[in-house]
């Protein structure tokens, strides 16, 4: 009898066990509903809490949700997160910040609702806002992404120039697409990136945003020219909490290309914006360098308006300097198309001397 109870006690414990391996499958969605905080930046993933012995295990982008297991005073964080419908653990150092909003409701308690809700709009009217995550603006002046499929890059002597080289191995090559790095400033043919904790430049096509946009609308500017913005939204409707004001003539990283709506990074935030109100760059062409001048003079005591489309009553999207160097993308009907400082605009011809 004894020995029955046993065998039937260690049956349970077996059954008790194996209860995870047959439950149902947690999605992409599920989780990420399950989680508080979510990635500022880009982050290297490590397989021990000290990240100068551990080894390199993963790369997460920019907004990545996980869920924290613990953490020490030097800003290591061991996190669960998901990538590919595959759940993963590691430690990484990097800012955290928060993905829910909370609410007071009258029974004096408070709740939080998380960013991505399906039911968001409608919970948050359930009480006193507190806290609105969709306001939340990180200080830092960069967004992030992951290096593209080209080789690592290679610092060229007393310069903040990369330059690639076709026969290096890299972590690029070995990880499934390349390095976190974050991105300074974008432009169509080279951006500058953080790279081993200095600015650097390097070339667009060796840039990796998403997997699902083609090479050739990768990169789109905000188009308003009447208003000189435009509007971006945590879902893709007109009734979505309004996020962020994008400004005229930015460029910015297209991550989901829609009929109605397109899925954008905006400066670090994420959402969505009218297709419409987008101008994508189209294949790479031949380029050119300029310098904004005002009667062949450079120095900078005059300012150049900088326009959304080349058209004297166009939004303004900047004003600089004489002197300003930008890259010339194109020549016509006495206009300029340029971009400089991660902004696409037009001027009048007669303020550019090409070099």
């Amino acid at each position: 009898m004894m020995k029955r109870c046993k065998l039937l006690v260690l049956l349970i414990l077996i059954c008790l066990l194996m209860l995870p391996v047959f439950a149902t499958a947690e999605t992409q969605e599920e989780f990420e509903l399950r989680c508080f905080k979510k990635t500022a930046v880009a982050a290297t993933v490590y397989s021990y809490l000290n990240s100068s012995e551990g080894e390199v295990i993963d790369y997460i982008p920019a907004g990545t949700y996980v869920q924290c297991k613990s953490s020490t005073r030097d800003g290591r964080t061991t996190v669960v997160y998901m990538k590919n419908g595959v759940k993963k653990q590691g430690t990484i150092k990097v800012k955290l910040i928060d993905c829910t909003s909370t609410i007071r409701k009258s029974d004096g308690l408070a709740y939080d609702i998380h960013e991505k809700d399906p039911n968001y709009d409608a919970k948050i009217k359930e009480g006193v806002l507190e806290f609105d995550v969709t306001k939340y603006s990180d200080s830092s002046a960069y967004y992030l992404y992951r290096a593209g499929a080209g080789p690592e890059p290679e610092r060229k002597d007393g310069s903040n120039t990369v330059q690639s080289q076709s026969s290096a191995q890299t972590d690029t090559q070995a990880n499934e697409g390349g390095t976190a790095v974050g991105v300074v400033e974008l432009g169509r043919t080279s951006s500058k990136i953080q790279y081993q904790s200095k600015t650097v430049s390097v070339s667009t096509s060796d840039l990796t945003f998403s997997e699902n946009v083609p090479e050739n609308k990768k990169l789109a500017t905000i188009y308003a020219p009447r208003t000189g913005k435009a509007s971006l939204r945590q879902t893709a409707s007109s009734k979505g909490t309004l996020l962020k004001n994008c400004k005229a003539g930015t460029i910015v990283s297209v991550l989901a290309i829609g009929n109605g709506y397109t899925r954008i990074n905006y400066k670090g935030t994420v959402g969505y914006i009218k297709t419409a109100c987008l101008k994508f760059y189209g294949d790479s062409e031949s380029t050119a360098q300029g310098v904004l001048s005002y009667k062949g003079n450079t120095g900078g005591g005059t300012t150049v308006n900088v326009r959304n489309t080349p058209k004297g009553d166009s939004a303004k999207v900047a004003e600089w300097r004489t002197g300003t160097e930008v890259t010339i993308l194109s020549h016509a009907n006495g206009w300029y198309e340029i971009e400089a400082n991660g902004i696409h605009g037009y001027v009048m011809e007669k303020y550019v001397t090409e070099k």
